[in-house]
């Protein structure tokens, strides 16, 4: 009896999980239904809320592994996160990209138009003109933060989600090579996808950020309140 209290009880907040996350993807899918990335965060943080209480709630029940129920809930907010991140970076129009996919090999005017003016191998270059467009206010105040704080602290949910399933990434060097190896990657795809800019400073500024948050995330009193976020108890999932 107790058993089906706590899964019934459970119930509703996965629900409500569910239903965030469906409007969501409608969103993605039909162009019609207009939906701002503050709306689209605000959905995210409803299914996380939602699922993580109900999560909680079904790790009362005696049959049921806690430690499983709870690795299993940050696996799905890690994909999720992963196919945001994917999201944000290549198809929302909402950030500058394309929408769609263009094949940057098919069209050599588009390569060179892309090399001209998205493309940056030069440290330190974009985060300088940032810095000399605040000083000079000759761009958008609200346009430099986004995309200099916004770098920063894209990637920082890889400190809590990397260490958490590859357990080499609990070592520093592990997690900065692995970091380094996803941004890298998504760099190529907008180079390859003709969206974005394929920028060695947003390598830059999204490990940086990571590792922030790693060095953070490592402290003793937050490493305490975490495992008892992530996990039935005070241990370690």
């Amino acid at each position: 009896m107790r058993k089906i209290k706590f899964i019934l009880v459970s119930i509703p907040f996965y629900l409500i999980a569910t239903i965030s996350i469906v409007v969501y993807m409608l969103a993605d899918i039909f162009p019609r239904i207009l939906l701002s990335p503050e709306g689209r965060l605000l959905l995210l943080g409803i299914f996380c809320v939602f699922a993580y209480i109900g999560s909680r709630i079904l790790c009362k029940t005696p049959t049921i592994s806690k430690n499983k129920v709870m690795k299993i809930t940050f696996f799905v907010f890690f994909v999720l996160y992963l196919s945001l991140l994917l999201t944000f970076t290549l198809f929302d129009p909402m950030f500058g990209r394309n929408g769609h996919i263009n094949f940057i090999l098919s069209d050599r005017v588009l390569l060179k138009n892309y090399l001209t003016n998205s493309f940056n191998i030069i440290p330190f270059a974009t985060i300088f003109e940032y810095i000399r467009a605040l000083l000079t206010q000759s761009m958008n105040f609200s346009t430099i933060v986004t995309n200099l704080l916004g770098n920063l602290v894209a990637l920082t949910p890889m400190a809590l989600f990397l260490p958490m399933f590859i357990q080499k990434c609990e070592k520093f060097k592990y997690f900065v090579l692995s970091t380094s190896v996803t941004v890298i990657v998504i760099e190529l795809l907008q180079l390859i996808f003709v969206t974005g800019s394929c920028d060695i400073d947003d390598l830059i500024l999204n490990v940086f950020g990571a590792c922030i948050a790693f060095i953070i995330l490592k402290a003793k009193p937050i490493k305490r309140i975490i495992n008892i976020l992530i996990s039935s108890d005070e241990q370690k999932i």
